[in-house]
């Protein structure tokens, strides 16, 4: 065997196929009962996107009807409400939005899953909060309703700065769409920007993976977050005829790793805060 730079995930969403029925019902209290409650980590799932990359695997759907949204956030006020009460005496310490986007809700939905953070006792701004978003719905609206709430992390998924990369991994976003949203972003001053980019993409190249990186940098994100493509099973990618062979595939996702790697070593104390993370590929 080979030895490969990345083995798994340190961390992964329960895929899709993960959800299904007990056997027998199991009563909330009695799982909490015995369960450290005094800094729990509160994350609600949006699954909902303006269209599907060509990467994703997750538990999301694009463009859903409206009812399908209504539904889904009446589910969610319902489960808020029973889980609080499984709960008992309990502290959170953090929230998360993630999905999907979150920010492809409407301002006045994202109001109401605010709402049901409050639910479970946290108050605007008294937790770290963190929201996931995407270029084309980090609009004005959208982020001022999270910003007066007192969100203070708005994850960005630029993923690359170049269209022909971001068109080949199935994004539709412009460069226009992706400075405009980074603006607003700043504008509101957020206190922690993330900047989601992907290396390994159908088309790069190293020079093209350190200009986006660049381009990122630019914008002096609190944080950057870079991750090698994988290509799972039955996504768009996976579906795409031409991927490169295994072998020139690890090549360049370890190149474009080490020369990331490189460059923010020589910025020096101009990145000192910031804080980079890659993920290895899947196996």
């Amino acid at each position: 065997m080979t030895p490969r730079l990345y083995e798994a995930y340190t961390y992964a969403y329960p895929h899709k196929t993960a959800y299904r029925p007990f056997v027998e019902p199991f009563a909330l209290a009695d799982l909490w009962a015995d369960e450290d409650r005094s800094a729990l980590y509160l994350y609600i799932h949006i699954p909902f996107c303006e269209q599907r990359c060509g990467f994703c695997n997750l538990f999301t759907l694009s463009n859903p009807a409206e009812a399908l949204e209504a539904d889904y956030l009446a589910a969610l006020e319902r489960q808020a409400v029973a889980v609080r009460s499984a709960l008992g005496e309990s502290h959170f310490a953090r929230l998360a939005l993630g999905g999907g986007t979150p920010t492809f809700l409407s301002p006045a939905a994202l109001a109401r899953v605010l709402a049901i953070a409050e639910t479970f006792g946290i108050a605007p701004g008294s937790v770290p909060a963190s929201v996931e978003s995407s270029p084309q719905t980090a609009t004005p609206d959208r982020l001022k309703i999270l910003r007066e709430w007192g969100v203070q992390r708005i994850s960005l998924g630029v993923q690359s700065f170049r269209t022909d990369e971001t068109r080949a991994a199935g994004r539709t976003q412009s460069p226009v769409e992706v400075h405009q949203a980074l603006e607003v972003i700043r504008a509101l001053a957020f206190p922690v920007l993330n900047i989601d980019l992907i290396y390994g993409l159908p088309g790069q190249t190293v020079t093209s993976w350190l200009a986006s990186l660049e381009a990122a940098l630019a914008w002096q994100p609190e944080e950057l977050f870079f991750y090698p493509l994988y290509v799972r099973p039955l996504t768009g990618l996976a579906r795409h005829a031409g991927q490169p062979a295994d072998a020139d595939r690890e090549d360049l996702l370890s190149a474009c790793y080490r020369a990331a790697v490189d460059r923010l070593h020589a910025a020096g104390d101009q990145q000192a805060s910031m804080r980079c993370f890659r993920a290895p590929t899947a196996p």
